[in-house]
């Protein structure tokens, strides 16, 4: 237990901790980003327009005559049609003329841009217009050794942290630990305790019928002691597939299509009886590792309780096969009132006031108990709601083999 506690101690720490870098990282970068494009755009406009004037910038220094001086750039004077009538450059030595013209065709009626590590800026002029083209290639380069750095700096930021997080979780979650360990120290003690009293209580039940024949206080006595019993039964299971979650040393190979076969079989006349169908779609074959008898019982709790709960008149869909690579168990049925939270069913003790009355008799554990059982066999047990009036609960296995 104090494992598995340490382990999600750490994965949900972890979890922030990631979240916290990237948003600070990616905020840097994104403001590094943001600020450099608008110092680009701040440096064309006046290379475009002319002139030396003094632009504020945020963050930075102003931009100034020699900011424009040391601008690595080229200009093209275009005629009314776009065609080339000269070039000037004289701000960029790895061009001659010619090749500078070329870049005309990259224009396509575009006012800004980019092209190749230029990125350019077109000012209409009485006559045609300018085309300005910035060499960025130095700023890109800045941009990707910030980007770089601070990668290494957030993955030596999370290493550290996963660190501590590791070293930090044993004591974080020990209280946690040492009180769930007493209160299942406290309900396998209990329900052993209360065994005695229930039998003594069943034993005289059965002696003042002897006596005094049976009736309704008699048979509500015997009725409330076996929910009294059924209670202390799935309490005590809970206690135990606490204690041996994860542990599987008793798993070995089941062959769980076989199970559901059974289980269908066992369930067809209680559904028939409750005006239900159940249909059975099933690929044989398939073996999971589990704990003996535990695929059983898990079938049990979810059969049981679609029969309890199922809208009468309607069927039950048990279908077992393969999906994605992993074994699928799925079980839906149709339900006249349906939870707003599928999910919390395996929640323990909880109830749908609506939807599961306790005129059915249950205390709300068979569902938990059914997720205990799943994640012993290290499987998912979920609940959904595929479309209305419908509940569906489904059981993922990876195979035993193939």
């Amino acid at each position: 237990m104090l494992k598995t506690l340490r382990k999600r101690f750490a994965a949900a720490a972890m979890a922030g901790v990631t979240l916290l870098l990237l948003v600070l990282l990616g905020g840097i970068n994104a403001v590094n980003w943001w600020l450099d494009y608008m110092d680009t755009d701040m440096l064309l406009t006046v290379l475009s327009e002319g002139g030396y004037r003094e632009e504020r910038r945020f963050f930075r220094p102003p931009l100034d005559e020699d900011d424009v001086l040391s601008a690595v750039y080229f200009s093209l004077y275009l005629d009314a049609k776009g065609e080339v009538r000269s070039a000037d450059v004289t701000h960029i030595g790895a061009l001659d003329e010619a090749e500078a013209a070329a870049y005309a065709g990259a224009l396509n009626g575009e006012r800004t841009g980019s092209v190749d590590r230029f990125r350019y800026r077109v000012r209409q002029l009485r006559d045609g217009s300018v085309a300005v083209f910035l060499d960025v290639s130095q700023n890109r380069s800045s941009l990707l050794v910030v980007a770089a750095l601070s990668l290494l700096a957030g993955a030596a930021c999370w290493f550290a942290a996963l660190l501590a997080v590791m070293l930090l979780s044993r004591r974080a979650v020990r209280p946690v630990a040492e009180s769930l360990e007493r209160q299942k120290r406290f309900i396998t003690d209990a329900g052993h305790e209360l065994k005695t009293p229930l039998a003594i209580i069943r034993a005289n039940a059965d002696a003042l019928e002897l006596h005094e024949g049976e009736s309704r206080w008699s048979r509500n006595i015997r009725r409330q002691t076996e929910r009294m019993d059924e209670l202390t039964q799935r309490l005590l299971t809970l206690a135990r597939l606490d204690e041996a979650r994860g542990g599987g040393a008793a798993a070995c190979e089941q062959d769980l299509s076989a199970a559901v076969e059974d289980a269908a079989a066992q369930y067809r006349e209680p559904a028939q009886a409750a005006g239900l169908r159940l249909d059975l779609r099933l690929e044989p074959g398939l073996h999971i590792k589990a704990a003996p008898g535990e695929p059983e019982q898990l079938l049990d709790i979810l059969l049981d309780n679609a029969v309890k709960y199922a809208e009468p008149g309607t069927r039950l869909g048990l279908s077992l096969g393969r999906e994605g690579g992993r074994i699928q168990l799925s079980l839906r049925n149709r339900c006249a009132e349906l939870p707003k939270e599928p999910e919390r069913l395996f929640d323990r003790f909880y109830r749908e006031d609506s939807a599961r009355s306790r005129d059915t008799g249950g205390a709300g554990l068979g569902l938990a108990i059914a997720r205990a059982l799943a994640e012993d066999m290290d499987a998912e047990l979920s609940a959904s709601l595929p479309e209305e009036g419908v509940i569906e609960f489904t059981a993922r296995w990876k195979p035993a083999r193939t």
